[in-house]
């Protein structure tokens, strides 16, 4: 019968060990993002959908937000988080794999 031992996060290189936490804080600040950007541009358009006796008191604040948020989707989409995460799952891979051959 053949026995199959866990691997621990000692088991890896201290290079994979880094990677994987900087990743996981990548992805920690990231969702802050999409969070915060949905929760801005939802704020905005609901002080903007405000009006109370025709007046528009949260016209300006509301402009601010939707810049704010506008500016936060521009950041999210400029930035390629999606390609770091796809070079650290081959890193994943390899380091996985060698560590079965060495």
């Amino acid at each position: 019968m053949i026995q199959i031992n866990s691997i621990n996060n000692s088991d890896f290189p201290a290079l994979f060990n880094a990677a994987d936490e900087a990743s996981l804080s990548a992805q920690q600040k990231y969702l802050l993002l999409v969070k915060s950007d949905l929760a801005i541009l939802v704020v905005s358009a609901l002080m903007s959908s405000w009006s109370p006796n025709g007046a528009d008191p949260l016209a300006i604040p509301s402009a601010i937000l939707i810049t704010v948020g506008i500016f936060i989707t521009y950041l999210l989409s400029s930035s390629k988080h999606e390609r770091v995460g796809l070079m650290l799952v081959q890193w994943l891979s390899l380091s996985k794999a060698l560590h079965g051959v060495i």
